[in-house]
């Protein structure tokens, strides 16, 4: 017992430190997470679906008087029913109930009854609270304001920031994170001469030039949901490139963040409203619709104001209001009846629940196009016909060598009629028309005159004849006609006009009421509500008109707690790879705790003093220490930090889906740089969208084919690709890009065998490798000069001994594959463009007829542009080509 007591003191000084060392609780951080996640969905805000009407979600409910008890006694683990409950080794008395297969983990048990012990301290939600200015933490390590808010938190963790990374790397980042495209080389050497002083510099060029704007405009197309298409079953098109126009004007323009949120809200309701106010608002009319029989227009007009709500609650604040649809949130203070007001605010519109055919559903408004003038507009469309008229007079690519067939019976049956009309003369004579069975009349002469012609020789109305012709011989091409048919009636109209439509907002039902609907059926009418806000973030001015104005003003209000924190966030998750909040769609309860909640709000504030100012916010981010570090790890640091959360190195992550296109036709020289303007038509795979087609209407259904274009207009940035909801572009969706039927404000990353498949074979992806190849043909007499260059254009770096040394061995084996068969070479090389042979300074190279086939010249050529294609190739499908460093 002496011995014992001997060491008594040594035991308590060693708890006493343990005590010191232990980091404080956070109510927001530690607690409400565990209590959100495992008891909220019985014991939450759902007043509605509430266990027993005990509440966890507010100091008042926790530590109610049960009748003796308390589920919560502050100070107080023993004498706390929570305690008991959660620790009882009876199943039955345990929770959460076993049936919920979500139980508490030991570590969460010891978080909550410290939590007690120390006082249970409740705190409203951090992201409900007013924004307020932190000031820097002081550090001995870096200066930079964001530098000293991450280097604080990296020296609790005996962490500290990576090296600059190299020059060669930071022009490129910058590049592909301010532009979605990779520098020139002569950008890059630009840069070098003086990488300090050309940082700053090569920022604020970069924010001046149209490729940020497109850049900034693709981050903004998910969250708004934009797409070419209606949406559901018929999914036929609609005009909506005009409002993205809009957009890329708005970030040329550098428009404040808050009056781009107000006039996407309601620039139909400010004062004296332009035409470019009104466009702004087909933000709020992205919204699928639908005119397909049956359905019930009501119930499909209600299904696009929630979209809005959704819409608008996720962009703005980055709140899941659409929980409260059907009954209260389970895991956040919003009422159903908090939602039935919000929905109010878009609830005044003559938005029909039946949507329009073939185009744009009212409200709309005919306007001139925003970015291309109108010969660059006339042209747009102009270009569009020529590339269907094409498909028509050549559908060989859907239909096979159906349509030969057909011109050679149908010429033989002419033959086979001349030599019957001979043997008959005299009865011809005597009758009112050649004596022919019904399925025997020869042909019309003037299509047997269309059909003798070859191809290429054939008149547009030649063409136009045997295609209606050979459509009433067959099914496939009876669809194809009346398909591109109407599309060209469509442009048609378009091109006399030389205006486009776009969907707005009005608020022209301004009377019309809106009831809560029960269990969020259409038709089942509760109470009559107001438009307003949420209660748990205040009310609108009594004197206010409760509309989208009003509701605009109120998200950009100073004191809005979560506008700018949402904004900021988002930002940093372009820059980052993954936001502050890391849950940017959920900065409710159940979102994630901020990895640097003070450096947050920190930004948010400074964005608000800068009147909204987002390329000053970006500059911040981008002029810190933590931007400009390598991001090169250890296998210490990536124990420490796997995700990199802390930020003591740069975050690597693969390009998005558009960029990784993108930048492979810029380091091809294939990108057609053009800005604004209808979607385009790159090529896809044939018959990609046949499964999720309508043809079941006699009529016709646009959006139904998909029908590539022919020019430079398949080599635009993505940003402009033609987008189906039921069918996106499939080399976007392999990189993971939404299907944009819902608003999405943060992308999933994946890494499968399907994307370096696409990297290889994907038609365009094919044709950059070539072009690739042409570039570095050209760059200099012998191959090691050749392959650099190459590297070199891709990567921004050159390449080390060890890469050079494997890729001249992949150039010598694929060159000796080649060269023992040029035919071989010849299948490899396969159909190409004219303007990527022309990159090669050769007069051999030139396109042989219009199907794009490509005389290369010599075949003794051959096996060395194909050997160099191969070796593009490998180029472009490194990691480092399609990852950001």
């Amino acid at each position: 017992m002496i011995k014992l007591f001997q060491f008594l003191p040594l035991f308590l000084l060693a708890s006493a430190a343990i005590a010191e060392t232990r980091q404080p609780l956070n109510f927001n951080r530690d607690i409400r997470p565990i209590l959100s996640n495992k008891c909220f969905a019985c014991h939450g805000p759902d007043s509605q679906n509430r266990d027993a009407g005990y509440r966890l979600d507010t100091s008042e409910g926790a530590f109610a008087d049960l009748g003796g008890y308390a589920g919560i006694v502050p100070g107080d683990p023993d004498a706390s029913e929570l305690v008991l409950r959660i620790t009882n080794d009876d199943v039955d008395m345990r929770m959460p109930p076993q049936e919920h297969k979500n139980p508490l983990t030991d570590e969460e048990i010891d978080l909550l009854t410290r939590w007690i012990e120390d006082g249970a301290e409740f705190t409203g939600h951090w992201a409900f609270e007013p924004i307020q200015r932190p000031e820097p933490p002081a550090t001995m390590t870096t200066t930079g304001v964001i530098d000293r808010f991450i280097a604080a938190q990296l020296e609790q963790s005996d962490l500290g920031f990576s090296p600059e990374a190299s020059p060669e790397t930071l022009v490129r980042r910058l590049y592909l994170d301010l532009t979605g495209l990779p520098p020139t080389l002569a950008q890059v050497d630009a840069f070098l001469k003086n990488p300090e002083l050309e940082y700053e510099t090569t920022i604020d060029h970069l924010m001046d030039s149209p490729q940020f704007a497109e850049r900034m405009a693709m981050e903004w197309l998910d969250v708004a949901r934009f797409a070419d298409t209606n949406g559901y079953s018929i999914d036929d098109h609609r005009d909506m490139w005009a409002w993205r126009d809009w957009v890329i004007q708005a970030f040329q323009n550098n428009l404040p963040y808050d009056e781009f949120i107000r006039q996407q809200l309601a620039g139909d309701l400010m004062d004296n409203p332009t035409e470019q106010q009104k466009i702004a608002t087909g933000f709020l009319r992205n919204s699928m619709n639908t005119h397909e029989g049956g359905t019930i227009a009501e119930e499909y007009r209600v299904a696009t104001i929630i979209d809005k709500v959704d819409t608008v609650a996720t962009a703005f604040m980055g709140l899941t209001m659409r929980c409260a649809q059907c009954h209260d949130h389970k895991y956040d203070p919003i009422s159903q009846r908090d939602y039935y007001r919000f929905f109010a605010f878009f609830n005044t519109s003559t938005e029909p629940g039946k949507g329009g055919v073939n185009g744009n559903t009212k409200p709309m408004i005919s306007v001139d196009p925003i970015l291309p003038d109108d010969a660059a507009f006339r042209a747009s469309l102009e270009s569009r016909i020529a590339s269907l008229q094409h498909a028509k007079a050549n559908p060989e690519n859907l239909l096979g060598d159906a349509r030969q067939v057909w011109e050679r019976e149908t010429l033989a049956k002419a033959d086979a009629s001349l030599v019957t009309q001979a043997v008959t003369t005299f009865v011809s004579r005597a009758l009112p028309m050649p004596f022919f069975a019904a399925s025997e009349f020869p042909p019309q002469l003037d299509l047997v005159a269309a059909l003798r012609k070859p191809d290429q020789e054939r008149s547009l109305e030649d063409q136009n004849l045997v295609a209606a012709e050979f459509g009433k011989a067959n099914t496939d091409m009876g669809k194809l006609v009346a398909s591109i048919d109407g599309e060209i009636d469509l442009l048609r109209k378009s091109l006399a006009s030389g205006k486009t439509s776009v969907m707005v907002m009005n608020e022209d039902a301004a009377d019309r009421l809106t009831p809560i609907l029960m269990r969020g059926q259409y038709d089942q009418h509760g109470e009559i509500v107001d438009p307003g806000i949420p209660e748990i973030l205040g009310s609108l001015p009594p004197s206010t008109r409760a509309d989208r104005l009003a509701l605009a003003d109120w998200l950009i209000d100073p004191d809005h707690p979560l506008t700018a924190r949402v904004a900021v966030n988002r930002y940093w998750q372009m820059l980052f790879g993954t936001g502050i909040v890391k849950t940017s769609e959920d900065f409710g309860s159940q979102g994630e705790w901020p990895s640097h909640p003070e450096l947050l709000d920190w930004l948010a504030a400074e964005f608000l003093e800068s009147d909204w100012n987002v390329r000053d916010l970006l500059k911040r981010m981008l002029m810190s220490r933590t931007y400009r570090q390598s991001s090169n790890v250890d296998e210490e640091l990536l124990e420490v930090d796997p995700y990199n959360r802390l930020y003591a190195r740069a975050p690597r992550f693969r390009l998005s889906a558009e960029a990784v296109r993108d930048s492979e036709l810029a380091i091809a020289g294939l990108l057609n740089t053009a800005v604004g303007g209808p979607s385009v038509y790159p090529p896809q795979p044939l018959g990609l969208w046949k499964e999720v087609s309508h043809f079941g209407y006699g009529g016709f259904f646009s959006a139904q084919h998909y029908f590539a274009d022919r020019d430079e207009e398949v080599y635009r940035r993505s940003l402009y690709m033609f987008w189906k909801r039921t069918s996106p572009p499939p080399v976007m969706t392999t990189f993971d890009a939404p299907s944009r039927e819902t608003c999405t404000v943060r992308r999933s990353l994946t890494n499968t065998p399907l994307q370096a498949l696409v990297l290889m074979n994907a038609p365009q992806f094919v044709e950059a490798s070539r072009g690739l190849a042409m570039r570095m043909l050209n760059a200099g007499e012998s191959v090691v000069a050749q392959i650099g260059h190459g590297f070199r254009l891709a990567t921004a770096r050159n390449p080390s001994p060890d890469e050079l040394e494997i890729l001249s061995a992949a150039y010598e084996r694929q060159l000796a594959y080649f060269t023992a068969s040029p035919d071989r070479a010849a299948s490899y090389l396969g159909r190409q463009d004219s303007r990527t042979m022309n990159a090669v300074d050769s007069a051999a190279v030139q396109r042989t007829d219009r199907t794009g086939h490509i005389n290369y010249g010599a075949i003794s050529d051959y096996p060395q542009i194909a050997a160099m294609s191969s070796v593009a190739s490998l180029i472009l499908n490194l990691d480092e080509t399609i990852t950001r460093e």
